[in-house]
């Protein structure tokens, strides 16, 4: 069946929407989130990936390649918790985390350019793009 097209202000066909339902969707833009949060913070990205308990410098960079996949990549909680080998409430607590910090100024400067990259890497990659 057809993916139906969303209506754009200008009347021209837009995007269509995200599939959630596609198996493994979200995997690259994971990774991607996980390659952002590596290159500003400096944390390895096998690091942020690990499944085990770390530090609070690895913690940190992996709740902000969570809330990247999250916001910028329009990845559902599910999705982000496969991608990160981690549970819905790992996600939901990283995200949350990253959304409290946001009252400090200078972090959400920061957060919001790097919303804007992970953003622009999505629509490259065709999610989003237009056609």
């Amino acid at each position: 069946m057809p993916q139906s097209r969303i209506p754009s202000p200008s009347g021209r066909p837009s995007v269509p929407p995200p599939n959630p339902a596609r198996p493994g969707r979200g995997r690259l833009q994971c990774r991607v989130s996980v390659e952002i949060a590596a290159a500003v913070t400096g944390v390895g990205s096998l690091d942020i990936l690990s499944a085990h308990r770390s530090g609070a410098a690895v913690s940190r960079a992996r709740h902000l390649a969570m809330y990247l996949a999250h916001v910028a990549f329009q990845l559902t909680y599910a999705q982000v918790a496969e991608g990160f080998g981690r549970d819905r409430k790992s996600v939901v607590y990283a995200v949350g985390r990253i959304e409290d910090a946001r009252d400090d100024e200078e972090f959400d400067r920061q957060l919001t350019r790097l919303e804007r990259l992970a953003v622009s890497c999505r629509q490259l990659s065709g999610e989003g793009a237009a056609e």
